[in-house]
């Protein structure tokens, strides 16, 4: 492929900065997911805004949500949550 071998390329900049994205956007879609279904779980279903909210969350974000889930009583403070943060 264009002169390259797997090694070589894999040993580029280039490829190991999108491997290492690809990685990332991979570990937060899966931290997200869980902790929808973990607040699904303790809410109830949770409409299609606040599930938008929640996937955009960087990681940070998405560790202070995962440390509070188990203060939510209701949705409404979820939202307060997310609103703040």
């Amino acid at each position: 492929m264009l002169g390259y071998n797997d090694i070589e390329l894999k040993q580029t900049q280039f490829y190991q900065d999108v491997f290492s994205e690809g990685l990332q956007e991979g570990k937060l879609e899966g931290e997200s997911t869980i902790i929808l279904r973990l607040l699904k779980r303790r809410l109830g279903p949770l409409n299609e805004k606040t599930i938008l909210a929640i996937q955009a969350l960087d990681n940070q974000q998405l560790e202070a949500l995962s440390d509070n889930i188990l203060d939510f009583n209701s949705k409404n403070e979820l939202n307060n949550w997310l609103k703040q943060n």
